[in-house]
C-alpha cells in the first residue's frame, strides 16, 4: 500500500490510529515503513505536513493559505 501510493507521488500520513488497526499495520510491516508519518492526532499530522511544505508554491498547490482572507460576500 505504501509503495503503491508513493509510486503515484503521494506521501501517506496516518493519524488517530486505534489499537486494533495499529496492530494490523505493525504485523503487516506498514507501521515501520511509515515511521514519523504516523501521528497521534490530526492536528499533529497537519503540523508535520505543513512543515514539509515550506515553499509558498507548495502550500498553494495543496490549498494551504498562511493568511486566509474572509470569504467574499454574495452580491
Amino acid at each position: 500500500m505504501v509503495s503503491e501510493v508513493a509510486a503515484l507521488g503521494v506521501t501517506l500520513h496516518l493519524s488517530d490510529v486505534k489499537g486494533p488497526v495499529r496492530d494490523v499495520l505493525r504485523r503487516a510491516g506498514i507501521w515501520q515503513r511509515l515511521g514519523d508519518r504516523v501521528h497521534t492526532s490530526t492536528n499533529d499530522a497537519v503540523a508535520a505536513i505543513r512543515g514539509h511544505l515550506s515553499a509558498p508554491h507548495d502550500q498553494r498547490r495543496f490549498g494551504i493559505d498562511e493568511h486566509p482572507t474572509a470569504p467574499m460576500e454574495k452580491r
